[in-house]
């Protein structure tokens, strides 16, 4: 696949690319994972232009806030993200930047109004080196009302 076989929304600016071309170097790498849960019940229901936008705005709603928390999304997998934080370039708060990227999805996807009205939950798995994380939204996650 041209592109080094990357896949996805995100692309690199000439300053990432410089970075990522310099020489290779030892780094620690945050991999986040991002999947939408239950979202095969919908698939009988639902038509498949429908099911096209909602898995659109589930895609929009990640690519956004990881790159909005400094990560870089480096795969679309299905109806699945997977995104690099400490790539092309590291920072010392990678990890935190990931965490804070995770749950920040985990608040935002369950409130994403799609077309078909169809509720969405994600669920985040993070690989830190030497630690693994792994968060999943629910029902209970969902904006009640106050009274």
């Amino acid at each position: 696949m041209a592109g080094g076989g990357r896949r996805g929304p995100a692309t690199l600016t000439s300053a990432q690319r410089e970075s990522a071309q310099r020489k290779p170097s030892a780094r620690q790498l945050t991999v986040m994972l991002c999947e939408p849960r239950r979202l095969d019940r919908h698939l009988r229901t639902l038509d498949p232009e429908d099911m096209g936008s909602v898995i659109g705005a589930y895609l929009r709603c990640c690519t956004e806030l990881i790159e909005r928390h400094g990560g870089f999304v480096a795969r679309l997998v299905g109806d699945g993200v997977v995104a690099y934080f400490g790539y092309p370039q590291a920072h010392e708060l990678d990890a935190e930047h990931a965490v804070r990227a995770g749950l920040a999805l985990v608040e935002t996807v369950p409130k994403l109004t799609t077309a078909a009205s169809v509720p969405l939950q994600v669920r985040i798995g993070i690989a830190i080196p030497g630690l693994s994380l792994s968060v999943t939204s629910s029902v209970a996650a969902r904006p009640r009302s106050t009274p």
